[in-house]
């Protein structure tokens, strides 16, 4: 175990601006993001790449 490990956060954050444009019609404006810190990448390794493996060589083509 990594003893540097420390937990992941995500940061999110959400601007808006409304204004009345005219009677009864309104804009509303708004900024919706998040941004991530800390993250751990992860390797699937159960993961079956057919590309690279080989294996899609391997199966029988049909024939046109």
């Amino acid at each position: 175990m990594n003893q540097n490990l420390v937990a992941p956060y995500t940061e999110n954050w959400s601007i808006g601006i409304q204004r009345e444009i005219a009677k009864g019609t309104v804009l509303e404006v708004r900024y919706v993001g998040n941004e991530s810190h800390k993250g751990w990448i992860t390797e699937n390794l159960n993961e079956i790449n057919i590309f690279e493996s080989g294996f899609l060589e391997g199966l029988p083509r049909r024939s046109e």
